[in-house]
């Protein structure tokens, strides 16, 4: 057993760690910006439609129906979900940040730099607070060595399927 864990350490190099953990952290930026994007997309639209839907009826009813509210409560509805994005990116843009200081941390100490125990715990730390299952499965194929991008891909036709999955047809 001693054999193949000093064959285990001897092949074993910082390098290799910190650019798989690099990697997971480009991973985290990418999906955040693209999430963004939909998201704040989705924001703007949201509240243009809410202001035209009061500017109309400012303006051309005189008696506002129980529809009309329904409208605007439910374009509400949607801005809030909207805006919810953002306590999600704040979230995961916390764990990048807090990664990539304890990551400077271990390679900063030459013995921790040089401990394959050091980055498995830190790994393990950071699997921990990972909240978001998509965030739980980038982190996993990364450290199995799936590339960056084919993570992101494998993400991105997950979140395909879910979308056509919550299509509801009449």
């Amino acid at each position: 057993m001693s054999d193949n864990h000093d064959t285990e350490e001897s092949s074993w190099h910082f390098t290799q760690e910190t650019l798989l953990m690099l990697g997971v952290s480009v991973a985290q930026l990418q999906s955040i910006l693209n999430d963004g994007g939909e998201s704040v997309s989705e924001l703007v639209e949201s509240f243009v439609n809410l202001a035209d839907t009061f500017n109309n009826l400012i303006t051309h009813k005189t008696d506002i129906d129980h529809t009309d509210l329904t409208d605007v409560k439910h374009r509400i509805e949607q801005g809030i979900v909207a805006f919810q994005f953002y306590d999600r990116m704040s979230q995961r843009l916390d764990h990048v940040s807090n990664s990539l200081q304890t990551m400077s941390h271990i390679i900063g100490d030459e013995e921790r730099r040089n401990s394959p125990d050091q980055w498995r715990h830190f790994q393990h730390s950071i699997q921990q607070k990972l909240t978001m299952e998509s965030e739980r499965k980038i982190f996993q194929q990364i450290l199995s060595g799936v590339p960056v991008e084919e993570a992101l891909a494998n993400l991105q036709v997950e979140k395909n399927k879910q979308s056509d999955d919550d299509i509801e047809l009449f």
